[in-house]
C-alpha cells in the first residue's frame, strides 16, 4: 500500500497540486469559518449540568428571579465621593428600580452598595430575560458612564468578551510570527528558497480547509467553537505540516544529491516516510479525539477540532509535498543541492549504546524528569478569566478598584440556598446562620436585607430561603474554591449551631460552578488519560510490531509530560507568584504532549527499527540516531517555537499553555527522543532483537 501510494502521488503531482488549491478556494467560498460559528457566554468553560447550575435554576423557579448576576459596575474615587456623587449613584439605581429611566433598556434592577468610607461603590445589574449578553454589556457600559465619576464594568461575561477580542486581535500576529519562524528554520536547514515557500503554501491550504470544515461541522451540530481553539489550531497545523514536510524534503534532497531523477526521488522519499508520517498523524489525531470523553464543551470542541486539523494536515502534506517535489525536482533546493555522506555510526553513539553507559544515561534522565515532575504536587487549579487579563483591561481594573474597600469576592458573591420546613418563621435562626457563615475563615460577610434590596428572601411556601455570601478571595481564584470547600464541609455543623439541624444547604454562583468544574476536570484527566495511553500504546504496538518497546517508550513520554507540567507550575506559581494555574491548561497540554511524544517516538524508533531488520540493534542505533536526531531537532524546534508564540496573546491561559507545550516539546526533542529513547533501546536490545525484531525480518 505504501509503495502504491508513493508511486501514485509522485506521478500525479500535476493533478494533486491544483486539486488542493481548488479545494481550499471552494472551502473558503462555500463554508463558514470558525469566527462565524459564534461562541457561548462562557464558551464551554464550565459544566452545563452540575449541582450548582441546578441550584440556581431551582432558585429562579421558586422565587421567580435570582440574586446572582454576572453584570457588575464598580465606581471608584481617587479620594472620597462627595455627597452629591453618592446621591447620584443611589438616585440612578432608584429610578431604574421604579422603571422611570427608559435610557437603560432591558435593565430591571440596579442594586448599589457604597463602602462606609465612600471611596468605592459596587452596583449589581439585573436584566430582563430578553436581554442577550451583548445587549447587557452595552447597557452596563452606558450605566457606568452615567455615574460621576464614571464606573467600570466587572464580571466573567465581560472578561470572556475581552478574551475573544484579545484573541482575535493577536491571532494575525501569532500567525505572522509563526510563519517567520518556519521560514527561518527551513532556510537555515535547507539553504534554499523553495522549501519554506512550499511548506507555507501547504500549511495555508490545510489551514483554510480545516477551519472552514470545522466551522461547517459546528454549524451543522449547533455547537459553538470556543475562541481558544483557533490560535492553538494555527500553531498545531503550521508545526505539524512543517514536521511532516521536513522528512519528505530531507529524503528527496538526499536522493537528488545522489543523482536520482525528480520522480524517483519523490517516490523514494514518500515510500520511506509515508508509513511513519501516517502512523504519527493518526496517533496525534486519535489522541486529540480522546478529549471528547471529557465533560466540558471546550474539550468536546477542542478534541474534534484538533483531530480534524491533524487529519487535514496529514492528507495535504502527504500528497501535495511529494507531488510538488516530483514536479520541481532539483529546483526545489536551488541554489544548494550538496551530496551528503551516507550515515555511519560514530564513536559517541557507540559509547552511549554500551549497556552500562545506556543504563547510567537512562537513570540520570529519568531522575531529572521525575524531579521536574514533582512540581505537579503543588499545582493549584483555578479560573484565571479575570486575573489573566492584560494590565489595563477594564474588567481587571474594576477588580483592582474594588479590593481596597471591599473583599475581592464581592463582584461575584456565592448564593446559599436553604431548604426546610417553616423557614419563614425562623428569621432569627437564619440570621444566626449568616453570622456563623461569616465567621468561617475566608468568608468576609453575608449580605443581608439592610445591605442589599431583598438580600434575604423566603419563598412563598416558606420552605426555601436564600442569601449571598461574599468570600475574601476573588471569586474564581483557587483560594476561593478552597474556602467554598471548607464552608461546604462545615455546613452541617453550622446549621446545627444556628438552630436549623434539619435544613439542607446548597450553593451556586461563579465560585461554586468553578469548584465543580475543577473537580470534574480532575476526574476527566484520569479517564481521558487512560484513553490516550491506550490509543498510543495500541498504535505504537501495531506500527513497531512489538510488545515491550511501546510500554517503555510511552513511559518516557509520560515522564516528559509530567516534567513539562511540573516546570510550568514552578515557573507560574513560584517564579511569577501566581496563585494558581488555569484549570484546563494541564489537561489540554497533557493530551497534546502525549500524542506528540508518541508522534516523535514513531519518527525516531521507526528509523531504527527499519535499520535493525538487517543489522544488530546497537549498530542500527549508532547509524540512525545521528541522522534522525538532527531531523527531529529541526522539527522539534519548529513545533516548540510555534507553540511558544502563542504567548503573544496577552492572556494568562494562553501563555500558560504556550509555556507547557513549548517546554514539553523541547524536553521531548533534546532529552527523551535524542538520548533517553536510544538508551532504553540499547539497554533492552537483547529482548527487542531476540523476540520482537525477528518477527519483522524479511
Amino acid at each position: 500500500m505504501t509503495r502504491a501510494a508513493a508511486w501514485l502521488v509522485a506521478r500525479l503531482g500535476i493533478l494533486v497540486v491544483p486539486a488542493w488549491i481548488v479545494a481550499a478556494l471552494a472551502a473558503a467560498h462555500f463554508l463558514p469559518g470558525i469566527s462565524q460559528s459564534g461562541g457561548g457566554a462562557l464558551g464551554g468553560l464550565v459544566l452545563k449540568h452540575s449541582p450548582a447550575v441546578e441550584t440556581q435554576q431551582r432558585e429562579a423557579r421558586l422565587f421567580g428571579n435570582t440574586l446572582l448576576t454576572r453584570f457588575v459596575v464598580v465606581q471608584h474615587a481617587k479620594g472620597r465621593f462627595t455627597a452629591a456623587q453618592v446621591n447620584r449613584t443611589l438616585d440612578l439605581a432608584r429610578r431604574v428600580d421604579r422603571g422611570e429611566n427608559h435610557r437603560f433598556r432591558y435593565l430591571r434592577i440596579a442594586a448599589p452598595i457604597v463602602d462606609p468610607h465612600r471611596t468605592t461603590s459596587v452596583t449589581y445589574l439585573y436584566f430582563t430575560r430578553e436581554a442577550s449578553n451583548d445587549q447587557a454589556l452595552d447597557v452596563a457600559h452606558e450605566y457606568a458612564n452615567a455615574l460621576r465619576p464614571p464606573g467600570l464594568r466587572a464580571g466573567p461575561i465581560l472578561a470572556r468578551d475581552a478574551e475573544f477580542s484579545q484573541i482575535q486581535h493577536s491571532l494575525p500576529w501569532v500567525t505572522l510570527a509563526t510563519v517567520g519562524l518556519i521560514v527561518l528554520v527551513l532556510v537555515l536547514s535547507f539553504r534554499a528558497v523553495v522549501p519554506p515557500l512550499l511548506v507555507l503554501a501547504t500549511a495555508g491550504i490545510a489551514f483554510v480547509i480545516a477551519v472552514h470544515v470545522l466551522g461547517w461541522l459546528a454549524e451543522r451540530r449547533g455547537q459553538a467553537v470556543p475562541k481558544e481553539v483557533e490560535p492553538v489550531l494555527v500553531a498545531l497545523l503550521l508545526g505539524l505540516v512543517t514536521d511532516y514536510s521536513i522528512f519528505f524534503l530531507a529524503g528527496a534532497r538526499r536522493r537528488l544529491a545522489e543523482g536520482a531523477g525528480r520522480i524517483a526521488a519523490a517516490d523514494g522519499s514518500a515510500r520511506d516516510n509515508l508509513p511513519i508520517i501516517v502512523t504519527a498523524g493518526l496517533i496525534v489525531a486519535l489522541g486529540s479525539l480522546s478529549l471528547t470523553v471529557g465533560h466540558l464543551d471546550i474539550f468536546r470542541s477542542f478534541g474534534p477540532g484538533m483531530a480534524l486539523t491533524v487529519v487535514v494536515a496529514l492528507a495535504v502534506a502527504t500528497t501535495l509535498i511529494p507531488g510538488a517535489l516530483a514536479l520541481l525536482g532539483p529546483l526545489a533546493f536551488w541554489p544548494t543541492l550538496r551530496r551528503e555522506k551516507p550515515p555511519d555510526g560514530n564513536r559517541f553513539w557507540r559509547f552511549v549504546t554500551a549497556r552500562p553507559v545506556s543504563a547510567v544515561v537512562a537513570i540520570v534522565i529519568v531522575a531529572g524528569l521525575l524531579a521536574a515532575a514533582a512540581g505537579l504536587l503543588q499545582t493549584r487549579l483555578g479560573f484565571t478569566i479575570v486575573r489573566g487579563q492584560p494590565d489595563g483591561a477594564e474588567v481587571k481594573r474594576a477588580q483592582e478598584n474594588v479590593q481596597p474597600a471591599f473583599p475581592a469576592g464581592i463582584t461575584a458573591p456565592t448564593l446559599l440556598l436553604l431548604g426546610g420546613r417553616d423557614l419563614g418563621r425562623k428569621s432569627k435562626a437564619i440570621a444566626a446562620l449568616r453570622t456563623e457563615v461569616s465567621h468561617v475563615p475566608g468568608v468576609a460577610f453575608a449580605l443581608a436585607s439592610g445591605e442589599l434590596p431583598r438580600g434575604v428572601f423566603v419563598s412563598k411556601d416558606g420552605r426555601t430561603a436564600r442569601f449571598l455570601v461574599v468570600l475574601r478571595p476573588e471569586a474564581l481564584d483557587a483560594r476561593a474554591i478552597d474556602v467554598l470547600r471548607r464552608l461546604r464541609g462545615r455546613m452541617p455543623e453550622l446549621l446545627r449551631r444556628a438552630g436549623l439541624p434539619h435544613a439542607t444547604a446548597s450553593f451556586t454562583g461563579d465560585t461554586a460552578i468553578a469548584e465543580e468544574t475543577v473537580t470534574s476536570i480532575r476526574g476527566d484527566a484520569a479517564r481521558v488519560g487512560l484513553v490516550v495511553l491506550a490509543v498510543n500504546l495500541v498504535l505504537l504496538a501495531l506500527f513497531l510490531r512489538a510488545l515491550w518497546a511501546p510500554l517503555y517508550l510511552l513511559g518516557a513520554s509520560v515522564l516528559a509530560v509530567g516534567a513539562a507540567l511540573g516546570l510550568t507550575t514552578w515557573i507560574m506559581q513560584r517564579g511569577l507568584g501566581h496563585d494558581d494555574v488555569t484549570y484546563y491548561v494541564p489537561f489540554a497540554a497533557s493530551v497534546l504532549l502525549l500524542s506528540l511524544g508518541s508522534d516523535y517516538n514513531v519518527f525516531v524508533v521507526g528509523r531504527i527499527w527499519h535499520s535493525a531488520r538487517t543489522r544488530p540493534l546497537r549498530e542500527a542505533i549508532a547509524i540512525e540516531a545521528p541522522q534522525t536526531s538532527s531531523t527531529i531537532t529541526t522539527a522539534g524546534l519548529t513545533l516548540a517555537g510555534s507553540f511558544a508564540l502563542l504567548a503573544i496573546i496577552p492572556l494568562r491561559p494562553m501563555r500558560e499553555l504556550a509555556l507547557a507545550l513549548a517546554l514539553g516539546i523541547l524536553l521531548d526533542t533534546f532529552l527523551v527522543r535524542s538520548l533517553l529513547v536510544p538508551s532504553l533501546l540499547a539497554l533492552f536490545r537483547r529482548r527487542e532483537q531476540g523476540r520482537e525484531l525477528d518477527a519483522t525480518r524479511p
